[in-house]
């Protein structure tokens, strides 16, 4: 009774522990409770039994328990992708985890082996399967902090790794705390010395030189009700709301760039459209460049593109994607999952053949979020409509060489 005991508990630890992860990142954003949530779990199996089958489902319960909460909303898209992709990729994890243990002696190398792993079975969701699928990455937790700056020079995946880092080292010097000296701590504390001087190189590294030219850019973004499908919707609807909140801008707002997001439009083809000549007449009335997000469904396909319409209403440059996004713009596995009951063909247009699929983003620098969240390096005159609420902040951009 007492080993039952002890299983449901570690169990029972590993699902908190993924829950503290998934806590961590968008859109409840406790960074810390990612690292905390990693350490946890780093413990709890670490307590457990060795054997291989423990570590595996430890692993899956701890993984899916951060994956499925992160991406609860593919539910509202494609209820059979969201069964599918959290599952997958918890055993992926499981797999990782099993490897590591199985590979390392010590504790303290099955802890380096552990949050290593971790990290690699991380970078392998950027590319497999379905083309790579980087959703609830432990990066995005710190998107919206300085710590994040650690991303200019090893990239999102040099980060995710740097926060399991910072969570194995905490659980080892938690496992080790009985202990004493340097010399049975010192692994833990050089994975601490490591953590810190990552982010001092980040501090110190090159971030480029002003120009002394600043640039107007008004980020828009139209609102409307939440949670609605677009088969549920007009998308002429999300076309209008744009074009009403652009409208609150004037020529005295001296834009030199206004921005729409991904999908605003939704036509056969832009170039022939009246939702480009629109487009041009707002770019005329405001002097500005348009950068818009369009999505062309001609000739039994769809294309995503940014179209960037110039003061006189002719385009003068486009980005398509290139990497379709699964359950978002194509259903891998539609007969598996139609055979399950999973209602596939409610989305009979997101084609696994045509989309041309990740939209190039933060044009200028600039990502596409609030003001609030926008690097204090940039500071621009930025209107933001957020949902129903149109939202008015004062900001400078400074260009960069």
């Amino acid at each position: 009774m007492n080993t039952t005991r002890a299983r449901i508990a570690h169990v029972a630890l590993t699902s908190l522990a993924g829950a503290l992860v998934a806590l961590g990142l968008p859109p409840w954003g406790v960074w810390p409770m990612t690292v905390i949530g990693i350490a946890l779990y780093v413990v709890a199996a670490e307590r457990a039994s060795s054997r291989r089958a423990a570590q595996f489902v430890l692993a899956l319960v701890f993984a899916w328990s951060w994956l499925a909460p992160a991406m609860g909303w593919m539910w509202q898209l494609v209820p059979g992708g969201f069964v599918v992709a959290p599952l997958l990729f918890a055993l992926m994890h499981a797999v990782g985890a099993s490897i590591a243990v199985r590979l390392s002696r010590s504790l303290s190398q099955r802890v380096i082996a552990r949050v290593t792993m971790l990290a690699l079975v991380e970078a392998a969701r950027h590319f497999w399967p379905f083309g790579g699928v980087p959703l609830a990455s432990l990066a995005l937790g710190l998107a919206d902090t300085r710590l994040a700056q650690l991303a200019r020079v090893v990239g999102p995946l040099g980060l995710s790794w740097w926060v399991a880092v910072f969570g194995g080292a905490l659980a080892l010097l938690w496992l080790k705390k009985g202990e004493f000296g340097w010399r049975t701590r010192h692994v833990a504390l050089s994975m601490i010395a490591i953590v810190v001087l990552m982010q001092l190189l980040a501090a110190v590294a090159p971030r480029g030189s002003e120009t002394g030219d600043t640039l107007r850019i008004a980020l828009v973004q139209g609102g409307g009700p939440q949670g609605v499908l677009a088969i549920n919707s007009n998308p002429r609807d999300v076309f209008d709301r744009h074009v009403t909140a652009t409208q609150l801008l004037t020529p005295r707002d001296d834009i030199d760039l206004v921005v729409w997001p991904e999908n605003v439009i939704d036509v056969a083809q832009f170039a022939d459209s009246t939702a480009r000549k629109t487009v041009a007449r707002e770019a005329k009335r405001l002097g500005a460049i348009f950068a818009v997000g369009v999505t062309e469904d001609a000739q039994n396909g769809f294309t995503n593109a940014q179209i960037v319409v110039d003061v006189d209403g002719t385009i003068i440059s486009r980005y398509d994607k290139v990497r379709r996004v699964p359950y978002g713009e194509y259903i891998p596995l539609r007969s598996f999952l139609r055979a399950l009951g999973a209602p596939v063909d409610r989305w009979a247009w997101l084609s696994p053949y045509h989309a041309l699929g990740v939209v190039q983003a933060g044009i200028f620098g600039l990502e596409k979020r609030p003001a609030a969240l926008v690097p204090p390096c940039l500071s621009l005159a930025t209107m933001v409509a957020i949902s129903l609420t149109i939202l008015f902040v004062r900001v400078d951009a400074p260009t960069r060489a």
